[in-house]
């Protein structure tokens, strides 16, 4: 399996939480209001940030996944399994968090990125679908999959898992916890973790990066067209 250098692991944790969460946004929605106004800057500004950063992480781990690439064809006959029963496992543990959430606190609000995501997707779908499909599996899966769980996977499994997943998890809920932890929004939390976990599972058992990117693109190509479809 692919090992993240000191120096790669430094630089892919620091641009996510400086640039990704912090300088970036406001720069690129200031330089995106010179062009486009009203509900059309929001789906333009999702995708040009998600871009920005797809593009980092794609150069930082361009070596794994030009090696990854060439390896790529003697997975097909078993990603064609081993894709569609992670979904399958992905489905039965998300289904089991949420039967406790509705349990004890009905029909739930699960959270700003799902609602986000919904409203901008109604305003430019392909533009959306490219990115939900394409570009957020692909930076997603290189920070979390590659960069923290391989780094992490070297010195302890379990933290590697731990980590890597409940990292993923907090990416899509984060602003949930901005005025305190509840019992909910960590059950909220819950719901993507799965995801993670059968990610990092793939990566571990066929040593590809592109396993996971294939699984995390799939699986949200098929919540895409679901969702299009209600």
């Amino acid at each position: 399996m692919f090992q993240p250098t000191k120096k790669q692991t430094l630089s892919g944790i620091a641009y996510f939480l400086v640039f990704h969460m912090i300088l970036l946004p406001p720069i690129v929605f200031q330089l995106l209001r010179i062009f486009f106004s009203g509900n059309r800057i929001m789906p333009i500004f999702q995708f040009a940030l998600i871009l920005i950063t797809t593009c980092f992480y794609l150069f930082l781990f361009r070596q794994p996944l030009k090696q990854g690439l060439r390896k790529l064809g003697k997975l097909v006959p078993s990603l064609l399994w081993r894709v569609p029963v992670g979904y399958i496992v992905v489905l039965v543990l998300r289904a089991v968090i949420m039967v406790v959430i509705v349990h004890y606190y009905g029909e739930p609000n699960l959270g700003l990125n799902q609602d986000a995501v919904e409203n901008i997707a109604m305003q430019a779908p392909l533009l959306i679908a490219f990115l939900a499909i394409v570009l957020a599996p692909l930076w997603e899966e290189l920070l979390f999959t590659g960069l923290i769980f391989g780094s992490l996977q070297r010195r302890s499994r379990l933290i590697a898992y731990v980590v890597a997943s409940l990292g993923f998890g907090l990416l899509h809920t984060w602003p949930m916890f901005i005025g305190g932890f509840s019992t909910l929004s960590i059950l909220i939390t819950l719901i993507y973790v799965p995801s993670a976990l059968v990610s990092c599972r793939l990566y571990e058992k066929t040593d590809n990066l592109w396993s996971p990117i294939i699984f995390h693109s799939f699986s949200n190509a098929v919540a895409f067209l679901t969702m299009a479809m209600v």
